[in-house]
């Protein structure tokens, strides 16, 4: 996968998310200039948050089939983002197909480039264990997803991103996380950073 700038819009907070009206006129300025890439993560999409587990129903699953498809059309590279820390259970095997499976119906529906944010969420206990276990469920998704070799993009956001985290336990995740998985983290001094952690040439 050639390297690209990551240069875009995080459709990514709480309350109603955008109409799809107002996000192709967002496609549109994005083209104009020069942004390409869009990650979908509204906080209050039921279906990528709360209810992350279960498949989009059809309407849902339409209409955002279509905004795939509107991204597609400005040029824009469209990120599927999942957020599923509210209450994913990694230790148990149901979950982890279930995640598995969610990604894959999501690039059914024409998806290419994903995202898993497990921002907003407490911080364990063993906060260096929730962020191993963080780094294993992107290995998860990635193996299930390609597994003779990624194509697209693959982020992790995970709960050491921002404020209070620990140096120790980024730099953990730094050197676990597989070289074709990208680490989303917002810096204290910039509102938004992509830091790329390593990429397949």
């Amino acid at each position: 996968m050639n390297a690209l700038p990551i240069l875009g819009v995080i459709e990514g907070f709480y309350e109603r998310p955008w109409t799809p009206a107002q996000r192709g006129r967002l496609f549109g300025r994005m083209a104009a200039w020069g942004m390409n890439t869009y990650l979908y993560a509204p906080k209050d999409d039921r279906w990528h948050r709360q209810k992350w587990r279960e498949p989009y129903p059809q309407a849902e699953a339409e209409t955002l089939q279509a905004l795939i498809e509107d991204a597609r059309q400005h040029g824009i590279r469209f990120v599927y983002a999942l957020a599923p820390g509210l209450d994913l259970d990694w230790a148990g095997g149901k979950d982890r197909h279930t995640l598995a499976e969610k990604f894959a119906s999501v690039r059914r529906l024409g998806a290419q480039h994903f995202a898993l944010l497990f921002d907003d969420i407490p911080y364990a206990a063993d906060r260096a264990a929730q962020a191993r276990e963080q780094v294993q469920a992107t290995h998860h998704v990635l193996d299930s997803l390609c597994p003779e070799g990624q194509a697209g993009l693959l982020l992790l956001c995970p709960t050491e991103y921002c404020g209070d985290f620990k140096l120790e336990v980024v730099s953990q995740i730094n050197a676990g996380l597989h070289t074709t998985a990208q680490l989303c983290r917002e810096h204290s001094l910039a509102p938004s950073l992509i830091h790329r952690v390593a990429q397949r040439g």
